[in-house]
């Protein structure tokens, strides 16, 4: 029963238990905190509008407000539904963009990589491949090798260095 408190007062309460809860829910369905903030306001105004006509008897207030809310997200979804094709159509096409340029990148890359790597001798080369396109370990490329871990180790250092050195020479900048 309503007679205790005005209208107003009883939806300020309503209003203050239940906002931020819509909006994280609206939130949750959309993925953007401006809409969604936009449509939690939309829907208490409409409550608002109409809480003379809420009837607690028939729905609690939770129950009448997300009814109300999942309506105006469906409306959101259907005025929104063109724009969002358009903007998935364009993100679809600088995705393929940034592929094209990226499969560039990497074709130079691989050449660059290639002409390094034949700058090492042949032990120092064999020893890069093992740890870093096989994803060796040095006591396992000691095993297959029939090197100490350690002679490895430093094998695969002075490599690196000769790498980084060759980069540096003709100016390439690649993290190793």
């Amino acid at each position: 029963m309503r007679i205790a408190k005005t209208l107003d007062e009883e939806f300020s309460e309503y209003y203050k238990k239940y906002f931020n809860i819509a909006v994280n829910y609206t939130v949750k369905k959309i993925q953007n905190m401006q809409d969604a903030e936009d449509i939690t306001m939309d829907c208490f105004a409409k409550c608002y509008e109409n809480f003379d006509k809420f009837d607690e008897t028939k729905a609690s207030f939770q129950t009448w407000l997300f009814v109300i809310l999942n309506n105006r997200i469906k409306n959101y979804y259907r005025d929104h539904k063109n724009s969002e094709e358009i903007a998935e159509e364009v993100a679809s096409e600088e995705k393929l963009e940034d592929t094209v340029v990226e499969a560039e990148y990497l074709s130079q890359m691989r050449t660059v990589l290639k002409d390094a790597l034949e700058t090492l001798n042949e032990r120092q080369r064999e020893l890069i491949i093992m740890k870093y396109f096989k994803n060796m370990n040095s006591n396992e490329i000691a095993e297959a090798t029939g090197m100490t871990a350690v002679n490895v180790r430093v094998t695969t250092t002075r490599a690196m260095t000769a790498l980084r050195d060759y980069f540096s020479k003709n100016n390439i900048e690649l993290e190793l």
